[in-house]
């Protein structure tokens, strides 16, 4: 079975060269609350069959 590996780099990643609007976006990401929002939407994708959904 398939499984994903949310620390590793994609191809994408890779090609994305160091900009300043990057570092803002870090900042932005900090001040932000994201185990209140993952807990609101952690049922979105809630399902039986298949493969596992990313996480929200």
């Amino acid at each position: 079975m398939p499984w994903k590996n949310l620390t590793q780099n994609s191809f994408a990643d890779t090609l994305v060269r160091h900009h300043k609007a990057l570092e803002e976006l870090d900042d932005v990401a900090a001040l932000i609350d994201w185990s209140a929002i993952e807990s609101l939407l952690s049922n979105i994708h809630n399902k039986n069959q298949g493969m596992q959904a990313c996480p929200p």
